[in-house]
This record gives structure tokens, C-alpha cells and sequence, in this order.
């Protein structure tokens, strides 16, 4: 199984309530931790490994979407900020990209889609938490689901709690490169 999670802001009541997540060493038989290269990916990355005691992998293929000149800025102050454009951006993120921008929203869907397929295929028999971005997680939630990215401000998630993937979106991406059994697994 792959379990999604966004970084926390690292207070000490978010510590604590990191520590008591119910994923537990018993609950599953072996774990990989991937993060983004972002200092609080990886501070949450080590909470979990911590806990459940294994090891962390940082790729910087889940870091953030380069937003341009919103980088820096909280996502409320852009949308008061109508000249901002960020809210027109939201409601279609294909047709406008962030302003001075080296990335678009599809190439970085296509970034953290290639990075999962490689996580995917080398751990094919274990839960692998990926500690990323909302936006990076949005993009790819619009690709697990076969949305268009048109959807993508409908997939951003505020909570911070860990997803589970489904297999059958997980393995899809895969089955150009491995053979998928008639349940989906890999």
C-alpha cells in the first residue's frame, strides 16, 4: 500500500500528535518512509521513522511545485490578493502557469507520477509513506483518479493525516512496465 501525507509545522502539540498516528510497526510488516528534500518533510519523516523504526529515503522528486513569484507567500494572502491571479489559477491550472515559473503544473504531475512509479517498483511488497506537498499531492490525486487537472483545486487536502492510495491507481501507473495481476496488485 502507498499512504500520502504533507509535511507538519512542527509545534510541540503536532509532535505529540504525530507520535500517537495510528500507523504502528505491528499494523504492517515492513515500511519504507520517502520525503521531499524540505527541512519539515523531513522532520516529519523522522517522527515516523522514529516510531516505527526504519529507515527514511529523501527525493527531491517530491519536493514542491515551483510556484514562481507566489513562492514565500501564504496561499490566504494570495487569494485576497486579486492581482495575484492565484485564485484564477486554482480554478485552471493548465491554462495559466505560476507566474515566473521554471515549472508547470504537468510537468511537476509528471515529476512526483515518475517518482511513485519507481518507489512502486522497488517496493513492491511493502506500505511505503510518502511525506510530499499539497499541491505536488493534489496534481498526483488528479492522475490516481484519472481527472483532469481542471480538478486540481477540488484534491487539495488541508489535512495532514496520511491517505491510503488505492493498489489499482498505484499499480495503473505501473503497467507499462510490469505485469499487474487480474486484482490490480503488483
Amino acid at each position: 500500500p502507498f499512504c500520502l501525507s504533507t509535511y507538519y509545522r512542527l509545534d510541540p502539540v503536532e509532535k505529540s500528535l504525530l507520535s500517537r498516528n495510528p500507523m504502528s510497526p505491528d499494523r504492517w510488516n515492513s515500511i519504507e518512509i520517502y520525503y521531499s528534500n524540505t527541512k519539515r518533510a523531513r522532520e516529519t519523516a523522522e517522527i515516523y521513522a522514529e516510531s516505527l523504526q526504519v529507515p527514511i529515503h529523501m527525493s527531491p522528486q517530491l519536493r514542491e511545485i515551483n510556484h514562481g513569484v507566489w513562492e514565500g507567500h501564504y496561499i490566504e494572502e494570495l487569494k485576497a490578493n486579486k492581482s495575484s491571479k492565484y485564485s484564477e489559477w486554482l480554478k485552471n491550472p493548465t491554462s495559466k502557469g505560476f507566474p515566473n515559473s521554471i515549472e508547470s503544473i504537468i510537468s511537476a504531475q509528471q515529476r512526483v507520477l515518475e517518482e511513485i512509479q519507481n518507489i512502486a517498483l522497488s517496493f513492491r511488497d511493502e506500505t511505503v509513506l510518502v511525506i510530499s506537498h499539497k499541491h505536488l499531492i493534489a496534481a498526483l490525486m488528479c492522475a490516481l483518479h484519472d481527472q483532469p487537472l481542471e480538478k486540481f483545486g477540488s484534491m487539495i487536502d488541508e489535512s495532514v493525516e496520511p491517505r491510503l492510495l488505492p493498489t489499482k491507481s498505484i499499480a495503473a501507473i505501473c503497467k507499462s512496465v510490469i505485469d499487474i495481476s487480474d486484482d490490480g496488485s503488483l
